[in-house]
Parts: C-alpha cells; sequence; structure tokens
C-alpha cells in the first residue's frame, strides 16, 4: 500500500475536511492552505519543507474522528496563489494560497481509523 520512500524524500500527514476546496482543488490531488492565518502569522509553514517526491498520508476528520484515506507522492513545489478554491470553507477571503500538487493518489478503502 505504501509507496517505496527514496533517500531523500519525506514523509507527511495532511489532515483535513472532505469538501477540501472544490473543483480543481479535490482531495488526493492538492495540498493547500491559506498563506497566513487570521493573526497574520504563517500557521502552515511546514508546507516550505514539502518537496517533490515526498510521500504524504492523507486522514480525512470526519464527526471528530480521524480516517487513513489514502497516500500521494508530491509531484510539484510549492506555489503561492492568489485565486480562492471553490469552496475554502472557513478559510474564505484568506488569499493569498500556497499549493503543492500531489499525484498518484492511492485511496484506502475502507477507510481505516
Amino acid at each position: 500500500m505504501l509507496p517505496e520512500s527514496t533517500p531523500g524524500n519525506s514523509v507527511f500527514v495532511e489532515i483535513t475536511n472532505p469538501v477540501h476546496g472544490g473543483p480543481g482543488w479535490e482531495f488526493g490531488s492538492c495540498l493547500w492552505s491559506p498563506v497566513y492565518d487570521a493573526r497574520g502569522a504563517k500557521a502552515w509553514k511546514i508546507m516550505e519543507t514539502i518537496s517533490p517526491g515526498d510521500i504524504i498520508l492523507h486522514l480525512l476528520k470526519r464527526k471528530g474522528t480521524y480516517f487513513w484515506a489514502g497516500v500521494s507522492r508530491v509531484e510539484s513545489p510549492l506555489s503561492i496563489v492568489h485565486a480562492e478554491p471553490p469552496r475554502p470553507t472557513r478559510w474564505a477571503n484568506m488569499s493569498p494560497y500556497q499549493r503543492i500538487d500531489v499525484g498518484h493518489f492511492t485511496r484506502v478503502d475502507p477507510l481505516l481509523m
């Protein structure tokens, strides 16, 4: 199930909700967050350390419980975008956003607790 890690690559965990941003920002296709939180701090600074080739373990939070939902590999370096995701939920109006594309997403079915 887990892809083979290569020397120099890291493993990261994404914790997100099923909405995940909407079309073009779907779960399993990218990692994203605002660059700054509501206080102006870089709360998601860890995204700056993620590199192409790194492995992402994807967790979904549903009704207060975390489920392992899939695994992917990072395909692009971090980019800063000013366009808001179609469904940013509580992160609306917090541009700019940071985004990392992932690929080779493999879903865990059924979800594992």
